[in-house]
């Protein structure tokens, strides 16, 4: 099915990443420079592997039952309204934390050069699975409102492009002032 390919093509994407940057000279070769650059490409691919497939999954899941005239049968059924939106949402949510603990062995590879910890591992694990799901309940909010699938899949990409950027405005905008003002150089980086 479509989310066995897609787990297999996100770690196979992490781990080609992971063997194109890996040194050349072996384990504690460049040590904890090479960790870091190794770390911060792959949890960045990570990040953007979630943030990609989040909305697909749940931006449709209503959507879909609109569209196959299947949703007045589910409305129907001795289920409420919020235990049919529950089971979606959970089900969505579950395959995408899949998702993310299935990339968590090629993440851990970078503990093998050194200078990088559990804790910096934990921490960017706990960062793409808030962005997972928070992105998936984003996606089912607007599947929720939508009538078609295309619709709610453009409108929940939007809104993420948007809420991803967003907090980068102020550093950009502000980016020439920096330097007069060191003040302004807090502010931006605090948003």
């Amino acid at each position: 099915p479509r989310s066995a390919w897609t787990l297999a093509t996100a770690v196979g994407l992490l781990t080609a990443l992971v063997l194109a940057l890996w040194p050349a000279g072996g384990l504690y070769s460049l040590g904890e420079q090479a960790s870091h650059t190794l770390l911060n490409s792959v949890a960045l691919g990570g990040l953007l592997i979630a943030l990609l497939i989040a909305p697909a999954f749940t931006a449709t899941s209503l959507t879909m039952e609109k569209e196959n005239a299947s949703y007045d049968l589910l409305t129907h059924t001795l289920l409420r309204p919020w235990q049919i939106a529950w089971g979606k949402i959970v089900s969505a949510q579950l395959y995408l934390l899949l998702l993310v603990t299935a990339t968590l062995p090629i993440l851990s590879s970078t503990l093998f050069l050194g200078g990088t910890s559990m804790g910096q591992l934990a921490l960017i694990f706990a960062v793409i699975a808030v962005a997972a799901v928070s992105t998936g309940l984003l996606g089912f909010a607007v599947s929720a409102w939508s009538r078609e699938s295309f619709t709610a899949l453009v409108i929940t990409y939007s809104g993420m492009l948007i809420w991803c950027a967003l907090p980068l405005l102020p550093a950009l905008l502000l980016r020439g002032l920096i330097l007069l003002v060191p003040m302004l150089g807090a502010v931006t980086y605090t948003s």
